[in-house]
């Protein structure tokens, strides 16, 4: 794993807005996104009486907000009650342990940001999530609970914004492809197999898959093909290569474009309230970054 303290860059990058677009013009809009977001807001402390659980779900919801515009809904992979909580992750290696913590605070401040709940499960991977609309019935049961136990009733219908990683990427990108109408977005890091998309409301989805040159677990190239593929059906879809790192990675670059990414495409999506309905997002916006 690349040391943290490297700063790390992620120079390869692929954009929805034109599958032809030049490389400079990535880098404009990558770079963008790193300066804005290099320094990381300090995350205030995580507020018990803002945490929900129950079963094998976890809530963080901003202290000041009301309600809430929309759920940031995690998947692994690691155990991902760790970014609302606070908690383990259970990572097979300190350093991605370490990092994972430093995200989940950074995840805490955009949701107190933008005004989003932030949810984690302890279900991980394709034993615990099969990507399949059997999943997809018990994550959505799970906000209805939440909506119930949280004491915020429009968590029931909110629209997500969806974060998979490795083992919950396909379930993530499978709720996106059979829920477009409930999904403003999804980020893949290091994403399992992938799926080619037809139905055209999800092809209308901002997608942006990360991935490591030196994964020894996924295999890049059949994910590449399923992008290239989902691009030429006019998919909002972009793709990052992060050089020079393993699959169990999670560098200070790969931070900060994970946290811009989402609060771009986040802003463009949600509107002011959870029921207003989700802002469409044209192919040449930007919105990959500011």
């Amino acid at each position: 794993m690349d040391s943290d303290s490297d700063g790390g860059h992620i120079v390869s990058i692929r954009s929805a807005m034109n599958p032809h677009v030049g490389c400079g013009r990535m880098l404009f809009l990558l770079l963008a996104v790193l300066l804005a977001h290099s320094i990381a807001s300090p995350a205030s402390a995580v507020t018990p009486a803002r945490q929900c659980a129950f079963g094998a779900f976890a809530f963080y919801l901003p202290p000041e907000a009301a309600s809430v515009r929309g759920v940031l809904l995690a998947l692994g992979g690691p155990d991902t009650r760790g970014f609302p909580a606070d908690s383990s992750f259970g990572a097979p290696i300190p350093e991605l342990e370490a990092s994972l913590r430093l995200l989940g605070q950074e995840m805490r401040t955009l949701a107190g940001d933008l005004g989003l709940a932030l949810m984690g499960t302890s279900l991980r991977g394709q034993d615990g999530l099969p990507n399949n609309p059997q999943s997809d019935e018990m994550l959505l049961a799970a906000l209805g609970e939440a909506a119930r136990q949280c004491g915020h009733p429009e968590l029931a219908a909110a629209p997500l914004v969806l974060y998979g990683i490795s083992g919950g990427a396909p379930q993530a990108a499978g709720f996106a492809a059979r829920n477009p109408g409930r999904t403003a977005a999804v980020l893949l890091k290091v994403p399992a197999p992938l799926e080619r998309l037809t139905d055209a409301d999800a092809l209308r989805v901002p997608t942006l898959v990360i991935l490591a040159e030196r994964d020894e677990i996924v295999d890049n190239e059949a994910v590449v093909a399923v992008f290239e593929a989902n691009r030429r059906a006019g998919a909002l879809w972009a793709l990052a290569v992060e050089p020079r790192v393993p699959h169990h990675s999670l560098t200070r670059a790969h931070r900060a474009l994970t946290v811009g990414w989402l609060r771009a495409v986040a802003e463009l999506r949600l509107g002011s309230s959870a029921d207003e309905p989700l802002r469409a997002v044209a192919d040449y916006s930007g919105w990959l970054g500011h």
